[in-house]
């Protein structure tokens, strides 16, 4: 123990630094910087504040483990431990104590008071071969237990065994999206959803290669295909048919006919104008469910699949604004569903613009932040940049609203020298 305790250091040290060249250059410092980020993302106290407890204890990771591991797995892993602890760790059970506490240190580290966790259990994985081990445990002593009543040692082992059929049916049901599995706990990924539970529906992008396969199949030949938030090098090209034109034609509003693939999962819906765009005005052509909650939605952008509630509208008189100390302010007169806000502007004797964000507000106390930092050009990607050449359109996604505050960096850009303004809106 005593040469392991000084070697071991000495040789991990060595493997990492002797097999990462990045770290040939100023060895010191760097290494410095990798345990001051893991120090940082594992002391986070916001992740996760609703699941710190009484103490500052965090509670979310074994939230997570309670609600994601099948129920077979936590009864005999609970009946292992007892089984461990009844034994009181005899000499020939020593290495029962080794597994207990593969088990509970990983959790304790990121439960502890002032720790944290991000992402599921991912980071902590290192608690599943002791989980495992110890459920096995559990197991071998239930068989144990039945041997006597059934009088067979066969039997017993299979009605042990039987115990994995509801789990194993449930996993081939959603192959491949087995990652985004809750248990009846919290009523599986829809009660999950219903909890809005962190992570929830996060796939890894496991649906993608499916969601492809249907594209291959439905898409007309010279289809236009993009993704909604995500990158396009997410997706593989060499999986999608050769004449499908593939690339970041988002069109919005615009609605010029491609196929949009996206991930959904908790925040999904509002992270973008696309995504909300998306999730609130256009009918999905296909979607990939797990307990009837869509985990991947395929969309064509088109007037087709345009909900009818979305498919009027027009142009609002009169909008009042005013630049003010933090760039401009719109009054629509009344609360309306925006659709979008397009302004012409002098480009003369200005300033470019840094950074700019919008709000909006029904009574001008309660705002909403809209997604995005400007200048972008996520938002409508066959638009270009926002804003330039004069002109700025900013599209919302049917926000009830009726002040609109565009912030701005610096506050008197080019932008605030208004010449026309025009204020669209859903009827």
């Amino acid at each position: 123990l005593f040469l392991t305790s000084l070697t071991a250091p000495i040789l991990g040290v060595f493997i990492i630094i002797g097999t990462w060249p990045m770290f040939w250059s100023d060895p010191v410092h760097k290494v410095q910087r990798i345990i001051g980020f893991y120090k940082d993302i594992g002391t986070t106290v916001t992740i996760n504040q609703g699941f710190i407890g009484p103490l500052g204890v965090s509670t979310y990771a074994m939230q997570w483990i309670l609600y994601t591991t099948p129920l077979v797995i936590l009864f005999l892993t609970v009946l292992g431990v007892v089984k461990i602890l009844s034994d009181k760790f005899r000499d020939q059970n020593m290495q029962s104590l080794l597994f207990l506490l593969m088990l509970i240190v990983p959790i304790v580290r990121v439960t502890w008071p002032g720790t944290n966790i991000y992402g599921g259990v991912r980071q902590i994985m290192e608690f599943i071969p002791a989980m495992a081990i110890i459920a096995g445990i559990g197991g071998l002593t239930l068989r144990n237990w039945l041997s006597p009543f059934l009088k067979s040692t066969v039997l017993s082992t299979l009605l042990v065994l039987a115990l994995f059929i509801p789990i194993t049916h449930k996993l081939i049901e959603i192959h491949p999206n087995e990652n985004v599995y809750f248990n009846p706990l919290i009523g599986g990924l829809a009660g999950a959803k219903e909890r809005d539970f962190p992570g929830w529906g996060v796939s890894f992008g496991a649906p993608y290669r499916e969601a492809i396969d249907w594209i291959n199949k439905n898409a007309e030949p010279g289809a236009k295909l993009t993704t909604g938030y995500e990158i396009l090098s997410n997706i593989p090209g060499i999986f999608i048919r050769p004449d499908i034109d593939y690339k970041s034609n988002r069109s919005g509003y615009l609605r010029q006919g491609e196929y949009v693939i996206s991930l959904r999962f908790q925040g999904a819906d509002k992270r973008s104008y696309f995504d909300m765009y998306l999730d609130r005005m256009m009918e999905p052509v296909h979607q990939i469910k797990i307990d009837e909650v869509p985990i991947l939605k395929i969309w064509k952008n088109d007037e087709d699949h345009l909900r009818d509630e979305w498919s009027k509208e027009e142009v609002l008189d009169n909008v009042n604004f005013t630049k003010t100390n933090t760039g401009l302010s719109f009054d629509a007169g009344k609360v309306v569903k925006l659709s979008r806000l397009e302004i012409w502007y002098n480009e003369s004797d200005c300033m470019e613009l840094a950074d700019g964000y919008l709000m909006v507000s029904k009574n001008g106390e309660e705002w909403e932040r809209i997604p995005g930092v400007l200048p972008e050009e996520v938002r409508i990607r066959v638009l270009g940049t926002q804003p330039s050449n004069g002109k700025f359109i900013e599209p919302f996604a049917g926000q009830v609203a009726r002040y609109i505050n565009l912030y701005l960096s610096p506050k008197d850009s080019c932008v605030t020298q208004i010449e026309k303004v025009k204020l669209y809106h859903f009827l």
